[in-house]
């Protein structure tokens, strides 16, 4: 999907009326059923792709990598002696500590905390950290806080390291955003390092957010909830987790409740030990998933009903084959009561309409061609994209132990499978 709206940005355009028009940022959304860890994945895509992107499930920068790692800094200067923020900061793209180094550190020097440590030691390498640091902390007492900021800021050069990385400029983002915060905390002057990093710690822990910034041009790619999108249009919409299965708690639980059917229980054969549905218990449910169906056929409509120009449906499946396989068999026009009633998933109503279709032509290669297919007057765009899993490499360490392996001889073999355990009766 992140190829896609980067080939949009690129090339594509709408036609607003007045001529057409170069596709921005903001004219495209991510629709979502819920926007929950789902949609982080979707953002992370976009950001190394440099696309700016926001998400409306309350993303804050105090959770990306480049703040957090700004955040150590910050806390180092306050406090050398914590060793968790120093480390983090030594380790970071910032000074580029390694592992060993910091082991090597210690080693040398036992007593203490690592900030001893590195005072300790005679590594070029860290006088030169330690005697930045000093200077900072010295500076601390008397610059006010902005100007402080401002200073850890640019000598450490966080936004370039960062911003040279796959997906640099979302970084960049992030660490303005952030700094643009600090600066409007320490405006007035009487707050202090330590103060503002317990602030901080304050928004963590209620869970508030500092947004990151929208693109400087052209806005930012949006992930919102179908929810949230009602009454709203955009240019371009991309409808994505089809391939999410329905919620069906509500049909699972022992004891269900309908607001006209009232309650249902499952039974208990107590002399058996067995429970196993009522009558009544299989009508409220029946009742309660037509019911639960019909709301995410109206949100389906609701999502698809949010596009002006382009309508990009995606549905993702591990068995893709199967799936489509199993709507090829039933797919008709209208839809059988029964096969929209068993989908298992909203996808599974978009993909039977669009094996309907003469131009779904990928989609019947794969999964055979239905009874009934149809030219539409407007036809769709359908495309089959089929990747192979990989497994990840072995690690150097992992290869030689596969290469020491080997079975026993087949005699050895025989006898192991073979063993009379001595204890059978007794276990």
């Amino acid at each position: 999907m992140a190829g896609r709206i980067a080939g949009l940005l690129a090339s594509g355009t709408v036609d607003e009326g007045n001529g057409p028009r170069p596709i921005k940022p903001d004219d495209i959304v991510i629709l979502l059923r819920s926007v929950g860890p789902a949609a982080g994945d979707y953002i992370e895509a976009l950001r190394e792709r440099n696309i700016p992107c926001v998400s409306d499930r309350g993303e804050s920068v105090l959770n990306s990598q480049s703040v957090e790692v700004f955040l150590s800094i910050l806390q180092t200067v306050d406090n050398p002696h914590r060793d968790v923020p120093l480390t983090a900061a030594l380790l970071s793209p910032v000074f580029c500590f390694t592992a060993d180094e910091l082991a090597h550190l210690r080693a040398n020097s036992r007593e203490g905390d690592l900030y001893d440590a590195l005072r300790a030691s005679a590594a070029e390498k860290a006088a030169d950290f330690h005697g930045w640091l000093d200077r900072l902390r010295e500076e601390a007492r008397w610059l006010p806080l902005h100007t402080l900021l401002r200073r850890i800021y640019d000598e450490t050069g966080i936004e370039g390291v960062y911003g040279a990385m796959e997906g640099g400029e979302g970084r960049r983002r992030e660490l303005r955003a952030f700094f643009s915060y600090a600066s409007s905390c320490a405006a007035d002057g009487s707050v202090t390092l330590d103060r503002f990093l317990a602030q901080v710690e304050e928004l963590r822990a209620r869970g508030s957010a500092i947004a990151p910034e929208a693109g400087a041009q052209g806005g930012a790619v949006r992930s919102m909830s179908i929810h949230k999108s009602k009454g709203v249009e955009f240019p371009v919409v991309f409808l994505a987790g089809l391939s999410r299965r329905f919620n069906v708690e509500d049909e699972r639980r022992q004891v269900l409740i309908h607001p006209e059917l009232l309650a249902a229980a499952s039974t208990v054969d107590l002399e058996r030990g067995v429970r196993y549905p009522t009558f009544a218990r299989r009508a409220v449910a029946a009742r309660i998933r037509r019911e639960n169906l019909s709301e995410e056929l109206r949100v389906l409509y609701v999502a698809m009903t949010r596009a002006q120009h382009r309508l990009i449906m995606t549905y993702c499946a591990k068995n893709l084959r199967n799936d489509l396989e199993a709507i090829a068999m039933e797919a008709a026009a209208p839809a059988s009561p029964d096969f929209a009633g068993r989908a298992r998933n909203p996808g599974w109503w978009v993909l039977t309409a669009a094996l309907l279709g003469e131009e779904a032509a990928e989609l019947h290669e794969a999964a055979g061609r239905p009874r009934m297919v149809t030219r539409r007057k407007y036809p769709w765009l359908v495309r089959l994209h089929e990747t192979a899993e990989e497994s990840p490499p072995l690690k150097a360490s992992e290869a030689e132990t596969a290469q020491t392996l080997s079975l026993p001889e087949e005699a050895e073999l025989a006898r192991r499978l073979s063993l009379d355990y001595s204890y059978r009766y007794a276990s």
